[in-house]
């Protein structure tokens, strides 16, 4: 039996929206529908939008009580930023985990607001934002997805490791600038102020780690609004694909951020779903040794390429999407410091699957051959890394789309036979470093190439149909081709399922 199906490009069916109103209806649910009702307000006052200005306001007149934004943004699992909303700005609070940032955006066309003196205000910005900058490359694509490509018109950091192929033309034909120049008293490359004012930019957008100990490496300079942010700070994937939330508010765009982050979530929760309901149906939970990010630089901040093996983090973004497709992440348990060839070995030696967050090539290039033969998954081919759309558009998805991870985690933990009730999957990231060229992946349309600059970024990933009899999930990877027949869900628990995608979706 097929159940309700999702697919990135479009939006809830029918289906599931008959199946979240009966959860309702049958006490299953715990939101609250006057909060879902409140989040939709569009008017205040007399006067009333429907929808966010895309342009600043005429004839602004306080006393008719206009809300200015009827489409706010939803804010259900990022814990780094908060907004809140008044009818003529919006007050943005980012938490780097020690202490908290206010930025103030008011319409323009608006008097500056004047708050009270207990808010200690970073920077008033002007929106809706025409121009900006970043310094971080998961930033692109989601100003992208946004529809606001155009916007960009500076980059603060190395612009090789854009992932997105229009972008990359844009800096190619100089419509976006490097704004980096080399300071000889810090002996390194420092934000280019001046190249930021020349390109008129209203905004720039970093990270905490955009600016560095060299007292000339300020963005704070000649006007130009800083807005740092980064996204680390956020522990599981979902909290970190609603950063698009934050840069719809410098746009006025947060109907568009919440439409795509439900795709997101409903894809998510749907592949979740399935994936553990057919593990389960399958008898099937595949170990996997997880190889964080290897650096190859020498000098590099975390440490020497070759001088140890990182070990990885159960509670990480890769671990939950591991353990949520029904794979079961190695916990090495090693004391601090990078662990030994001979403690990554009692650990990861038999581990059914590998998969190194790096080139495998480099990987090769720093450790040893002999200790990398030793492990089960080098033996059977069953190693994977990270390029297969290329390294850049890794760094980027794993931030912006963390449900297109998790639909390639069941086809690597499953198979690439298996329904799972994604169909024909083909895998965007995770590359077999035995049978499959690096760079070939479609994460970015074809790899390197730009089919139209003026496109709005789509979401990527495939579809997902929730499953309610996990009889049809496919072909297991380790039971023999007489595998179990058909398994419909006890009743309570298919209540449960139904329950949660409501929840979720709600």
């Amino acid at each position: 039996m097929r159940g309700t199906r999702f697919n990135p490009s479009g939006r809830m069916t029918t289906t599931i929206k008959l199946l979240l109103g009966a959860a309702a209806a049958a006490g299953l649910l715990g939101c609250n529908s006057s909060n879902v009702v409140l989040a939709q307000t569009t008017t205040s006052g007399s006067s009333s939008l429907s929808s966010n200005p895309d342009g600043c306001v005429a004839d602004y007149d306080a006393a008719a009580g206009v809300d200015y934004f009827p489409d706010k943004a939803v804010i259900e699992y990022a814990e780094t930023f908060t907004v809140d909303y008044l009818p003529t700005y919006k007050v943005l609070t980012v938490s780097d985990g020690f202490s908290d940032t206010v930025y103030v955006l008011y319409q323009c066309g608006t008097p500056v607001p004047d708050l009270d003196d207990t808010t200690v205000v970073q920077q008033y910005i002007s929106i809706p934002v025409s121009n900006v900058s970043t310094g971080t490359t998961d930033h692109v694509p989601r100003i992208e997805l946004l529809g606001h490509r155009d916007s960009i018109v500076a980059y603060t950091g190395n612009v090789g490791l854009i992932g997105s192929p229009c972008v990359d033309e844009l800096v190619d034909n100089g419509t976006v600038v490097q704004a980096l120049t080399f300071d000889t008293v810090c002996g390194q490359d420092i934000i280019d102020n001046e190249a930021l004012v020349n390109a008129s930019v209203e905004v720039a957008f970093g990270d905490s780690l955009t600016t560095s100990w060299c007292p000339n490496a300020t963005m704070v300079h000649n006007g130009v609004a800083v807005v740092s942010y980064l996204e680390s700070g956020e522990a599981v994937g979902l909290g970190r694909a609603e950063a698009i939330k934050l840069f719809s508010l410098f746009y006025n765009e947060e109907a568009r951020a919440n439409e795509l982050f439900d795709e997101i979530e409903t894809v998510w929760f749907c592949t979740k779903t399935n994936a553990q309901g057919c593990s389960l149906e399958l008898d099937e939970s595949p170990t996997v040794a997880w190889f964080p990010f290897l650096p190859t630089d020498q000098d590099s901040l975390y440490y020497e390429a070759g001088s140890g093996w990182g070990e990885p983090t159960l509670d990480s973004y890769y671990g939950q999407a591991v353990n949520d497709t029904g794979g079961t992440m190695l916990d090495c348990g090693v004391v601090e410091g990078l662990m030994t060839d001979e403690e990554m070995l009692a650990c990861f030696a038999d581990a059914d699957i590998c998969v190194f967050a790096a080139d495998y090539g480099e990987v090769e290039l720093f450790f040893d051959a002999d200790v990398l033969s030793q492990l089960r998954c080098i033996q059977n081919q069953t190693a994977y890394d990270v390029t297969l759309s290329g390294i850049n558009a890794w760094f980027e998805a794993i931030w912006v789309e963390p449900h297109v991870l998790m639909q390639d985690m069941v086809s690597v933990l499953h198979g690439d036979g298996v329904n799972f009730g994604i169909g024909e999957y083909e895998r965007l990231l995770l590359r077999n470093v035995f049978t499959e060229p690096s760079d070939v992946g479609s994460y970015y349309s074809d790899v390197g190439t730009c089919d139209d600059p003026d496109a709005i970024l789509e979401l990527q990933g495939g579809d997902c149909e929730l499953l309610v009899d996990f009889g049809d999930c496919g072909t297991s990877v380790t039971a023999d081709a007489e595998s179990p027949g058909s398994r419909v869900l006890p009743t309570g628990f298919a209540l449960a399922v139904v329950a949660g995608a409501a929840a979720f979706l709600w």
